[in-house]
């Protein structure tokens, strides 16, 4: 998957939860969705986007990650 997928996909996820009535978002793992789209470089960006997307359209948002140390993941959502 590329970058262009990875909008697509988070476009989509918009569009989805900004239908619904409290929507809740669960993406298991969020380490191997950054792995495929090849952005694991950038996962913190791409991570606090999400988390404003989120906010913005007053969606919950459960990310797992399959580290055990804290991330900065941790720290920005």
């Amino acid at each position: 998957m590329d970058f262009g997928s990875a909008l697509t996909f988070f476009k989509t996820l918009y569009e989805d939860a900004e239908d619904m009535k409290n929507p809740m978002v669960v993406i298991d793992s969020w380490d191997a969705v950054l792995n495929y789209i090849n952005l694991k470089d950038q996962g913190v960006a791409l991570t606090q986007s999400l988390c404003e997307l989120c906010h913005e359209v007053g969606t919950h948002l459960i990310l797992v990650s399959e580290t055990v140390d804290q991330t900065q993941l941790e720290l920005h959502c």
